[in-house]
């Protein structure tokens, strides 16, 4: 089974966003952090740049790879809604079942709930 992982290039928080995918053999165990996150209800209108083709996400999704992301070296990521061809039925249906792999063989799991609120302590 093959799956697609994310490399996060690096930058400052405000620039904008670019990624490159790669595949990958399970059975070669690709070094990769899985994130978790709440697709939420919002629009998908931030740009990202994916292998040069833009590619809208939603906010939430935005915001966690601008705190996700190094400033100067990359990321290596497994993300279900840039990972995995939301277009394919196929594809996704595959990958979905995929996930309860995907997910202990990642080198970690982050888990995204949303910038820090003014009351919070972090």
């Amino acid at each position: 089974d093959r799956i697609r992982v994310l490399e996060l290039h690096p930058g400052e928080f405000d620039d904008p966003i670019s990624v490159s995918l790669t595949m990958h053999l399970m059975s070669d165990e690709p070094e990769y952090e899985a994130l978790s996150y709440a697709w939420g209800t919002d629009i998908c209108d931030k740009p990202i740049l994916v292998d040069g083709y833009p590619l809208k996400v939603n906010v939430n999704l935005d915001t966690a790879l601008r705190h996700l992301r190094y400033v100067h070296e990359s990321r290596f990521l497994w993300i279900d809604a840039i990972c995995i061809n939301q277009h394919s039925t196929t594809e996704r249906n595959h990958q979905v079942q995929l996930m309860g792999t995907i997910y202990p063989n990642a080198r970690d799991v982050l888990v995204w709930l949303g910038p820090a609120a003014d009351s919070s302590d972090f």
